[in-house]
């Protein structure tokens, strides 16, 4: 009985051994495994990162596009009033230039008169009155 008990044993330990064995191929398998999933997850946060990272850039460059379009909006806006002033201006400048030009008529016609006056003050006598 000795011997079976042995054999038994041996068996048990044969067993036990083949167990451990597969136990460790299980382990390391699985720590395999999980290297590859660290891994990934490494390589997914690295790119959430980046990703973050984009968009905080390109919230930045919505915002600067956001001002940069509220300043042309306000830009354009004075550039109609400008218009609006020019109009204004140049309706202005307008009658301003027909008043001067009625103003050299006058001026001329004054230049004329004063000439005959003085033509009688030299001369002593009037030049064709008409009329009186």
């Amino acid at each position: 009985m000795g011997d079976v008990a042995f054999r038994d044993a041996a068996a048990g330990l044969v067993d036990l051994s083949n167990e451990i064995d597969d136990l460790d191929a299980a382990r390391l398998a699985l720590s395999k495994r999980l290297d590859r999933a660290r891994s990934f997850l490494n390589t997914a946060g690295d790119r959430t990162a980046l990703l973050r990272g984009s968009a905080r850039l390109l919230r930045s460059h919505l915002a600067d596009n956001a001002e940069i379009a509220a300043d042309l909006n306000a830009i354009r806006e004075e550039m109609r009033q400008l218009g609006r002033s020019i109009t204004e201006v140049t309706a202005e400048s307008l009658g301003m230039l027909f008043e001067a030009e009625g103003f050299q008529e006058s001026l001329a016609e004054a230049e004329e008169e004063m000439e005959r006056l003085i033509s009688i003050l030299v001369g002593g006598k009037p030049r064709d009155c008409r009329g009186h």
